[in-house]
């Protein structure tokens, strides 16, 4: 497992350093302008490192030369999962950086403490969402078609959303009702899809033929 988790970052290391010049350059630009969306950028970015590992992957056949190695597919699929896991984690470390700078640089700022930790504790699930529902239609019909069924995945998400936002009045309320609980309640769905993702990525490519 080792060796994979290596292999991972040594794609990345060479295929993806862009990603992570991405996420230190947003970190500085909300450092600089204090807008807090610019946070959920780098969280994005980072759910897409295993999309692009998956490509070149494929594309230089990996997939077909791992069946000689002793990795079980349960190993290969987890090891995309634990990567992400990893650089996600390195992502809220780096913002969580760029917050206290700001803090220093620009006291008195327009988030107060609490705000700002409250931010860093959401902006994570943005990235844990993406590869939960990208990952298993990948592994289960290869980088190009799963993508398909990922653009679909995103237009009905927004389109259920679309449908929530008319009820705007009721959603409110009932985020006032759970209060404090919301963030738990969200981190814990969350870390729940994420599994499930994993769950069905697993089976998904033990059935698929190389």
């Amino acid at each position: 497992m080792k060796g994979l988790l290596l292999k991972e970052s040594y794609m990345i290391n060479k295929y993806c350093r862009m990603y992570l010049v991405l996420v230190c350059i947003f970190g500085a630009v909300f450092v600089i302008s204090g807008n807090e969306f610019m946070m959920f950028y780098p969280v994005v970015l980072t759910g897409i490192i295993p999309m692009s590992l998956i490509s070149y992957d494929e594309r230089s056949k990996w997939y077909v030369y791992a069946e000689a190695f002793p990795y079980s597919r349960k190993q290969i699929v987890s090891a995309k999962y634990l990567i992400t896991l990893f650089y996600l984690l390195a992502a809220v470390v780096i913002l969580a950086a760029a917050g206290v700078i700001k803090s220093v640089l620009f006291p008195g700022g327009e988030m107060s403490i609490k705000e700002y930790l409250f931010v860093v504790s959401t902006v994570p699930l943005a990235g844990l969402f993406i590869p939960s529902i990208m990952l298993p239609p990948v592994f289960k019909m290869g980088a190009e078609k799963g993508r398909i069924v990922y653009y679909v995945e995103i237009f009905a998400i927004a389109l259920i959303f679309g449908i929530f936002s008319e009820f705007q009045a009721e959603l409110a309320r009932w985020l006032a009702y759970f209060g404090s609980l919301i963030v738990p309640i969200a981190i814990a769905g969350m870390l729940l899809l994420f599994g499930i993702s994993w769950m069905l990525s697993v089976k998904f490519y033990e059935q698929r033929e190389l």
